[in-house]
């Protein structure tokens, strides 16, 4: 195990000017760590304790911390906050005001994030000391000198204190629910990211950056790394491991002064989503399985910084417009907008003077910019490790909705004034471009055939959904997405077939010109290597066997268009929803029509009911 003395209690005179200093007292992960508290309480001369943990807590770690304390009689009382659902915010804080004794010198808080982040808020606003009792290796701030907290509907995160001491007991944290565990790892990792966005804003901002600290944080994802394969068994060295990984990353805060080593775009995304889940009154993932999926989301980012980039010595002058951007975050923010306003309102991050001068910065430090970013993970890494520990990667896996991942993109930024990914893009003009392209969507058009359109079953209807098809397709094509062709396709022998007997018209016969895609969707078709299932039957058994397979597994959205809604689309359809359960599932109306008007809305209104969504 680490040995804590090299961090703790010591000034560090580094080379980039500044005297680190981290004022934890004691750090123990270990075996049977509990057994040891009672001697931290006794040598600091605690005389009134109070233990705070809520339902779970108390039952991980909170019954073992009283029964210690007891055998060496030391007297306490307890606040147990009564949810398994517990959100920092006022309330919360508003509880501990008027529980906590005044004349209380020590907190135990038990438990992770939420109870830690409100006994380092309120035991600093209180100058009380606090000892944390970890009871899973969730997230990275134990050991730092921040507390994020939900405050006016808005994520916040306050400097603080740290705690005089850290117990981590690896019976407890090994036991710790397994989404918990692989929180912590995401945390971390997410560490990629936060560094990376560290030196971006030295490059175009000249912020202080330290390079000890840096060293720091990646000596922890390399902790992490190197432990993540017997994380999965619970093998109590590796999650001790990722807690002492945790750990060091919170110091590496603590010696800034602030979340900046730890805490980057990534964490914006999440804090995003989370905000959003709350206002929803949903349950969400764990704060670090949310930034887990955020990395994924801006390392695809920046491995495309060159793309980004390519234009950044002819780009227009920046032309901020501030009314219609108040909007967008209004609708974006709900009722959290106002303190999102007012940020920028205070530090104009947006304005284009700003915006136009950092241009010129990255202009003319593109190549180092890109070099960095080359030497950044693949996303792709980043997903199999998390898939291999059974760890979501994809935002349809914690449900965040791709509209919600898209908003994250464009507004999370707005959260703090710190520069990092999501502002570069801002600044170069990219970031919707990039929103709009940050998640695989597909278009399945369905039976765009002559033989449907304007041949022996074509409709009036159908004809008319042409060009709005041609449209939806060019859409795609201009964000890059995959669009993908289903083609009824029968032989000579059709009136042979059970569809024959029923449907008495040859119709789509391979090789005629009705069963040709119809003229503007076959040029669209023929421009691009896309994919085309002929089919048999009314759902495409080989689009189906692509799903079952895993082929589209990472589209956020697939959406459906064509003909005919009440048999090939709505058939085709439920093949997405089968397959792909967690994927949202749309048909544009006016891009589809019926065999009849009153088949065509009926289709739709079923597909509804499916939870498919029709617009």
């Amino acid at each position: 195990m680490r040995n804590w003395d090299e961090y703790l209690k010591k000034d560090i005179n580094c080379e980039c000017g500044h005297i680190h200093n981290c004022q934890i007292s004691d750090i123990l992960v270990e075996k049977n760590a509990i057994k040891r508290l009672p001697e931290l309480v006794i040598a600091g001369g605690y005389r009134k304790i109070c233990i705070v943990s809520d339902i779970k807590t108390q039952a991980a770690a909170g019954d073992k911390v009283e029964e210690t304390l007891k055998q060496h009689n030391i007297h306490y009382y307890k606040i147990v906050f009564e949810t398994d659902a517990l959100v920092p915010d006022e309330t919360a804080l508003e509880l501990l005001e008027a529980q906590v004794d005044p004349e209380c010198d020590l907190i135990l808080a038990v438990g992770s994030g939420t109870i830690n982040d409100l006994c380092k808020y309120f035991s600093f606003q209180r100058h009380m000391d606090y000892f944390i009792i970890a009871t899973a290796p969730s997230m990275d701030g134990y050991a730092s000198n921040v507390a994020p907290l939900i405050i006016n509907n808005v994520k916040t995160t306050y400097e603080v204190g740290m705690p005089k001491a850290i117990i981590g007991e690896l019976e407890i944290l090994s036991k710790a629910p397994m989404s918990m565990i692989t929180a912590g790892v995401g945390d971390i990792l997410g560490k990629y990211v936060c560094l990376a966005d560290w030196k971006l804003s030295q490059i175009i901002n000249g912020e202080y950056h330290c390079s000890y600290v840096e060293n720091l944080i990646r000596t922890s994802i390399e902790t992490v790394v190197n432990a993540s394969e017997k994380i999965k068994s619970r093998d109590e060295e590796s999650v001790g491991a990722v807690m002492e990984a945790l750990i060091l990353s919170g110091i590496g805060m603590s010696y800034i002064g602030n979340s900046r080593p730890a805490s980057g775009s990534e964490h914006h995304l999440s804090h995003y989503w989370e905000m959003m889940f709350l206002q929803a009154d949903r349950p969400c993932a764990w704060h670090g399985t949310k930034v887990a999926v955020g990395t994924v989301i801006a390392l695809g980012l920046y491995h495309r910084l060159e793309e980004f980039l390519a234009d950044i010595d002819t780009a227009k002058a920046s032309c901020f417009d501030e009314e219609k951007w108040k909007k967008n975050i209004e609708a974006a923010y709900g009722v959290a907008a106002c303190g999102v306003i007012a940020l920028e309102e205070k530090v104009h991050k947006n304005a284009d003077s700003g915006v136009n001068a950092r241009r010129k910065i990255i202009a003319e430090h593109r190549e180092e910019i890109l070099k960095m970013a080359a030497g950044l993970p693949d996303a792709g890494e980043i997903k199999t490790l998390l898939e291999e520990m059974g760890a979501p990667s994809l935002p349809k896996e914690i449900g965040v909705p791709p509209k919600m991942v898209e908003n994250s993109i464009l507004y999370a930024k707005e959260l703090r004034n710190r520069y990092g990914l999501l502002q570069l893009l801002f600044d170069t003009g990219k970031l919707e471009y990039a929103a709009k392209t940050a998640q695989k969507k597909i278009l399945v058009v369905v039976d765009m055939q002559n033989d449907f359109v304007d041949g022996a079953l074509g409709t009036g209807e159908a004809v008319q959904i042409v060009d709005n098809v041609v449209k939806k397709i060019e859409e795609y094509r201009k964000f890059n997405c995959e669009v993908v062709f289903t083609m009824d396709t029968h032989t000579d022998l059709y009136l042979r077939t059970q569809e024959g007997e029923k449907l008495p018209v040859p119709h789509c016969i391979k090789g005629t010109a009705g069963w040709e895609l119809c003229g503007k969707i076959k040029e669209s078709a023929d421009a691009a290597n896309d994919r085309i299932y002929e089919k048999v039957t009314f759902g495409s058994d080989g689009f189906g066997r692509d799903l079952e397979q895993g082929i589209y597994r990472e589209a956020a959205e697939v959406e459906l268009c064509g003909l005919c809604t009440d048999i090939c689309v709505i058939s085709n359809a439920m093949l997405v929803k089968t397959f792909m359960p967690e994927t949202l599932v749309t048909v544009d109306g006016s891009c589809c029509a019926g065999v009849t008007p009153a088949s065509h809305r009926n289709a739709l209104e079923a597909m509804k009911m499916c939870q498919v969504n029709v617009i």
